[in-house]
């Protein structure tokens, strides 16, 4: 069985890359360290094309908390002016399968989904 790399976006606002052996949907809230999935879901999906390959990229979160637990991170358009609380996950799917996504992919894919940035 492979490993595959996710992110996890820290409350914080950091990233850090994720290997996982073996994942599944239902279960993707205590890789975000929650106690429950409730309220935990799909709250966006990006398709992106870079250098000749695909990303099917979701974001995984919860849009209900508690004061002070908001997520600090800035995701990009059309989510950007959401609040999401805790913890959230970004994985990349391929056919149905998952895929890993590394820490400088997601840099640059970000750049894409804002428009690119000038250095």
């Amino acid at each position: 069985m492979s490993i595959i790399t996710i992110l996890l976006v820290e409350k914080s606002g950091i990233i850090k890359e994720l290997e996982i052996k073996k994942l599944k949907e239902e279960e993707l809230y205590k890789k975000a360290n929650f106690k429950n999935k409730e309220n935990f879901n799909c709250v966006n999906t990006w398709n992106v094309s870079i250098k000749n390959k695909e990303y099917n990229l979701s974001v995984y979160g919860k849009q209900d908390g508690r004061a002070g637990q908001e997520n600090k991170y800035e995701f990009p358009p059309p989510i950007d002016s959401r609040l999401f609380f805790g913890n959230c996950l970004i994985i990349n799917k391929k056919e149905n399968n998952y895929a890993s996504i590394t820490k400088t992919e997601w840099k640059n894919i970000y750049d894409k989904l804002y428009g690119g940035f000038a250095d």
